[in-house]
């Protein structure tokens, strides 16, 4: 290349380097104004984020509050129900606690036949009001031995009597709706092995 020809391309260079400088500069205004409203978008963005965050924090402790309350209430209703609970059965045994009362009263010179027939009354009045409650004995006398409804306190040897047969209960057991209470404590037939 000439000399003439190289400054005329430098020339050339030059006027579209300025004039590309003039278009990247057009082009920078748009972008620094493209960076202001995004700035303020992302700003809002934030803002209603912020919000969103709080106003979740809010209906949390709310319903975290309801909870509480709830369990609360939940507490004081099973203390009420076993309060009424208990109330219901006491009352059911007070006739028996006036009955034995009465029967302490007794004076000396009262028929034994009398005292005793009263006594009975109540002890029958008071399974009466365990029936109530689906509280019932245990049958021990005769039956087979069950280590589910029976605790055996010793083992005997009777002729007669087959295996593993109660012969004898020593303190009763009890029944609340087929869960065992309390076992019925007895004496249980056991054959020697010969």
């Amino acid at each position: 290349m000439t000399r003439e020809k190289k400054g005329e391309a430098e020339e050339t260079t030059n006027e579209m380097t300025g004039s590309e400088s003039e278009v990247h500069a057009s082009e920078e205004q748009p972008d620094i104004i493209d960076s202001d409203s995004t700035l303020a978008n992302l700003e809002n963005q934030l803002e209603q984020a912020n919000e969103e965050i709080e106003k979740l924090r809010n209906q949390y402790l709310r319903t975290l509050a309801d909870l509480d309350n709830y369990r609360k209430r939940i507490q004081k209703e099973r203390q009420d129900l076993r309060h009424r609970a208990v109330c219901d059965v006491v009352k059911d045994f007070l006739p028996v606690i006036d009955n034995l009362e009465r029967a302490m009263d007794v004076d000396e010179s009262s028929d034994i036949e009398t005292v005793l027939a009263g006594v009975r009354m109540t002890y029958q009045q008071f399974l009466n009001a365990l029936e109530l409650h689906g509280v019932s004995c245990i049958k021990a006398q005769g039956e087979q031995f069950d280590p589910h409804h029976h605790e055996a306190v010793e083992q005997v040897e009777l002729p007669g009597t087959e295996d593993e047969v109660v012969v004898e209960e020593i303190q009763r057991g009890y029944l609340k709706d087929d869960r065992v209470i309390r076992p019925s404590r007895v004496k249980v037939n056991r054959k020697r092995s010969s």
